[in-house]
Parts: structure tokens; sequence; C-alpha cells
């Protein structure tokens, strides 16, 4: 296969047999890691554009491997994981995933979320513009586009609405956000959030008593969407 480089990382050999059919009938090439300790060395002498992250296995746990991979890599993680609770989901957001998906899943689905990750992936790569959906973030000239019309946004709501946009389609955690933004996520910082999400939607909203663009994950973050 020549497509993209996808490195699943599972102790579950059937897990893994079945990603590696369905991705590779998909046109893409598979990796595969039964370990931390495996995948670290996948990605020492492979280049990667994915990640897919099984949390339970032995030694060396997913959401430890997560933490320890560089903070600027060049590709993203998303988690598969029979761990539905949202703390666990939080805290593999947090550690820097783009996605988390819970087992069992549907293929579809699933296979939809890998294609999206690449796009925006290979998007932030080739140009200083964020877009997601009808809105266009230029990091560049500090202008944010809704569809044609310029948004004149304060320098808070500004960095708030590139951060999302750079990840448009995922959930960024509340405590991300506010470390990002304030470098501290106390209940002040989280306070402050929300007045300035109600400020920012107040701006690029339609009708923001009905927030369509930049929607609330109740107890874990917002999610700016990534299709108009």
């Amino acid at each position: 296969m020549t497509g993209p480089n996808i490195l699943v990382v599972d102790d579950s050999p059937v897990d893994r047999q079945y990603l590696k059919t369905a991705l590779s009938a998909a046109g893409y090439r598979v990796i595969e890691a039964a370990s931390a300790a495996a995948a670290t060395e996948a990605l020492r002498v492979e280049s990667i554009e994915l990640m897919l992250l099984d949390l339970v296995m032995p030694e060396v746990g997913g959401l430890d491997l997560l933490r320890q991979l560089p903070e600027r890599r060049g590709y993203p993680v998303i988690v598969v994981s029979g761990h539905e609770e949202i703390e666990n989901k939080v805290a593999a957001l947090d550690a820097g995933a783009v996605d988390y998906v819970t087992k069992p899943y549907d293929l579809g689905e699933l296979l939809a979320r890998v294609r999206a990750a690449l796009r925006r992936s290979a998007a932030n790569e080739e140009t200083d513009t964020v877009r997601a959906g009808m809105l266009s973030v230029s990091k560049l000239q500090h202008v944010a586009m809704v569809g044609t019309r310029q948004v004149r946004l304060s320098v808070m709501q500004y960095r708030l609405l590139v951060l999302l946009a750079t990840r448009a389609g995922q959930v960024v955690p509340l405590d991300a956000i506010a470390k990002e933004l304030w470098n501290h996520d106390g209940e002040h910082e989280r306070q402050s959030l929300r007045v300035l999400v109600k400020k920012l939607r107040d701006k690029i909203e339609p009708n923001p008593s009905r927030a369509m663009l930049l929607q609330t994950e109740p107890g874990i973050g917002y999610r700016l969407r990534a299709e108009a």
C-alpha cells in the first residue's frame, strides 16, 4: 500500500488484525505494535501519519505512552478504547489525543474519523489559514471570517478561536483551554472561559442562543464544528 502510514498500537492480536484488514482495504499502510515499547521503536524507524492507540496494555499503558510522545509531533493520535468513562476521555484528550473512539465501534465511523484527522493534519501543515466549515482564521494576519463576513475579535477571543479551529471537530478539554489561554486551570479561569465563549458566540453564531458552530460538551470542553 502507498497511502498514509497508520500505526496501530494494541496488545490484542485480534483487534490489530481487524484494524489492519479494514485500513489496508481503505488504502492505508498499517504498522502494528503490541506494546508501548514496540510503538516507540516503530516511531523511531517509520514515518507515521496517524496513530490508533488502545489504552489498556501491559507494562506501559496507552495513556502513559501518549504523555511521553513529543508535544509537537507531526501525526495525530486517535484513542480506540473499551473504556467509555468521561474521565478516561478527558485524560486522553488532555494528553494530546485528537479524538476518542469507544469499543465496540462502527467501522465506517472510525474510518471517517481517520480521514478527518488526516485532512486536518495536512491542512494545518500547508497553510496558515485554519478552516472549520464556514469559519476561517488567518494566523498570520489575525483575521477571522464567518463566510464572507469579517469578524472583529478581542485578543483572547481570537486566541480561543484559533485553538478551537486548529482542532476543529474535536472536543478540546476545559483544562487544556484554560492552560493555553491563562497558563492555569483553576475555577476562576473556567468562569472566565464561560464568559469568553459566550462573547465569541455572540460574534460568530448566526443565532447565539442556539449555538451551531461552537458546541458545548457538558463537563468535558468545547468543540468547533468542522463542517458547514
